[in-house]
């Protein structure tokens, strides 16, 4: 037995060292929620709803899953005459960002939904990615969906912008976005 302890205590010492020499983290994250007061803008005004606000009365994900049970919501049609794309403009600051959203499929009661969710993504103005979901036969909301994911920023401030790609009908519920550093530890 006292050789099982011996090998007990030098992996908790290997690993109270290797925290120490790391720094005790592998980088830190921060979460912004859609109804962060500061930092995140909302664009134009009256083309995002905030939940339970919304007014598609049959587009109503559950509070209880949705982080810090809120979200917006949008709806763009390429009929809509507009000057602008509907779009989210996040501030942050670290080396990677990642968007959250609430996807729908079917909509529980039996309505559908035939608006895909689309979305481009732009890091300081320049386009970064996309994402495309089709709404699937299921009569149900997928909660918590990492719909974008960028480990290559550069330290420093940034903005993330998130728009319906304007080609296209589409359906965004924002849910939350974290970001922060990753860990530097391995950098020179």
């Amino acid at each position: 037995m006292s050789a099982f302890f011996n090998r007990l205590w030098a992996y908790f010492a290997a690993s109270v060292f290797v925290l120490v020499l790391t720094g005790g983290a592998f980088g830190k994250n921060f979460t912004i929620d859609d109804s962060a007061p500061e930092g995140v803008t909302y664009l134009p005004d009256g083309f995002w709803s905030f939940e339970l606000s919304c007014p598609f009365c049959a587009l109503q994900p559950d509070p209880s899953q949705a982080f810090n049970r809120t979200w917006h919501v949008s709806v763009f049609d390429t009929d809509d005459v507009l000057l602008d794309t509907p779009q989210i403009n996040i501030a942050f600051s670290g080396t990677f960002v990642e968007v959250y959203t609430i996807l729908a499929d079917t909509i529980p009661g039996g309505l559908s939904t035939t608006d895909p969710t689309r979305m481009n993504f732009f890091i300081d103005g320049a386009l970064s990615g996309s994402f495309v979901h089709n709404p699937g036969p299921e009569a149900r909301f997928l909660y918590n969906q990492l719909v974008y994911s960028n480990s290559s920023l550069s330290e420093g401030e940034h903005v993330i912008s998130l728009q319906h790609k304007p080609d296209a009908s589409s359906i965004i519920f924002f849910d939350y976005l974290v970001h922060g550093d990753l860990d530097s530890a391995s950098e020179s």
